[in-house]
């Protein structure tokens, strides 16, 4: 192959593996497929990488960009050596990861590129996605942090440093007693599950433990928990509005 720098084709992979897990792009996804591009492009400036990665997104939506992917994949297995297929596994590694979870549609996606080039992917756990998790055992505390997930990512599909912290503090307010281990591991847990998708029906099975387990108090404080959650990243979406209404009616609660 004549091409030895496939900026162009890296930036459709790249996009697309920010896309495999959700319907739009968030702002971190985008920004992290830039720099990591500019990583690999130091000599070009940033807004050159930009104009690239821009020119793909908008030439290329939604499956478009997937179809895309899938003949970008076989041409830069054809044009990488295999340090570079493993720096570039690397790299969208590192973009799946930009909104703080890695969906199973992201494992899969990640497991075929590796596949496909036959080499290793570079990941601390299984490529594969968890077994499911047994939801059967999980108490009041595991459900609200599976319902905060759902608030904090779902509706720009971002889950920041910032509303990690929240979510972490909020669930340690709830049991005190708890080291930061246990207040980790539940909210792993509820990352686990929502990684594995679909969520709705998850959601509304947490919703129902929620109003069975917790008492219209505790609902309540739950509910300020969400909208806290809500503005974490000072944005208040419409679709969390709508999220942050249908829990109200679903636990009887008063307007907030």
């Amino acid at each position: 192959m004549t091409n030895v720098s496939p900026l162009h084709e890296l930036a459709l992979l790249y996009l697309a593996m920010a896309q495999s897990g959700a319907a739009d792009l968030s702002y971190a996804e985008r920004e992290a497929v830039t720099d990591t591009l500019h990583s690999r492009y130091a000599y070009l400036s940033r807004a050159e990488v930009q104009n690239v990665v821009l020119e793909a997104l908008t030439s290329h939506d939604g499956e478009i960009l997937r179809e895309a992917a899938r003949e970008v994949i076989d041409t830069l297995g054809e044009m990488l050596s295999d340090d570079k297929k493993k720096d570039t596994l690397e790299d969208l590694l590192h973009i799946a990861r930009a909104d703080g979870v890695i969906l199973a549609q992201e494992r899969h996606f990640l497991d075929d590129i590796a596949t496909s080039w036959a080499v290793a992917l570079p990941l601390d756990e299984p490529a594969s996605p968890p077994a499911e998790t047994d939801v059967a055992s999980w108490r009041a505390l595991h459900h609200l942090a599976f319902i905060y997930l759902v608030l904090a990512h779902a509706p720009d599909s971002d889950f920041s440093p910032e509303e990690r912290q929240l979510i972490l503090r909020k669930l340690r307010e709830w049991e005190p007693a708890l080291t930061e281990d246990a207040v980790h591991e539940v909210l792993d847990l509820a990352i686990d599950r929502y990684a594995q998708g679909p969520h709705p029906t998850m959601l509304t099975a947490s919703v129902e433990a929620v109003k069975v387990l917790l008492p219209v108090a505790q609902r309540q404080a739950a509910l300020d928990d969400l909208v806290q959650i809500a503005n974490a990243d000072g944005v208040f979406l419409d679709s969390e509005e709508d999220l942050l209404n249908d829990l109200r009616t679903a636990w009887d609660l008063d307007t907030f």
